[in-house]
């Protein structure tokens, strides 16, 4: 899937923000960690389109992020760098960071609680690629803060080629 074709797909709303309401009521139980909230976003991310394409990082529909997901300090610098983005014409998401590629191929994925504190924690979601089982295993890392009574996420991290990167490191880069 070239570039563009990702980039149309990734922000033209694969995910509204109205499907997160309704999936939250029908799976109230199951939403409440931060793990149940990892668990699914893989599983929309996934989910194969019309083309047989996986849909990836759905959460960045529309908009910008299903906003119930993230944080309130996440949201304020996600507007901030959106806003720099309009005015400068950059592109900034160029990538999707739920499979940490340009072309989701999303095998087989292990979650595991890495860290963990009363306000504070950070599930590794970790997979192979569907297409090259040989492909080397990429682990995408969620940071989650307590807001109220609701987890949300606060960052979401990978790693390209042993280069580190973070959401939120990635916004202040955004001109």
């Amino acid at each position: 899937m070239d570039r563009r074709k990702f980039m149309k797909l990734t922000f033209s709303g694969l995910a509204s923000s109205a499907a997160w309401p309704a999936l939250a009521q029908t799976n109230k139980a199951r939403m409440e960690t931060p793990e149940d909230i990892v668990r699914w976003i893989y599983a929309e991310a996934v989910k194969k389109e019309k083309d047989g394409s996986q849909k990836g990082g759905t959460i960045f529909g529309g908009k910008g992020p299903i906003r119930r997901l993230f944080s309130v300090a996440f949201l304020r610098e996600w507007d901030a760098a959106q806003a720099r983005i309009k005015k400068s014409g950059d592109l900034g998401l160029d990538f999707d960071p739920v499979s940490n590629s340009q072309d989701p191929s999303i095998g087989k994925v292990e979650f595991k609680i890495e860290n963990e504190s009363a306000g504070k924690t950070r599930v590794a979601a970790t997979f192979g690629s569907l297409e090259d089982p040989k492909a080397a295993p990429q682990t995408v890392r969620y940071d989650f803060v307590r807001e109220g009574n609701a987890w949300k996420l606060d960052d979401i991290a990978g790693s390209v080629e042993k280069d580190p990167w973070s959401l939120r490191g990635l916004m202040k880069e955004w001109k």
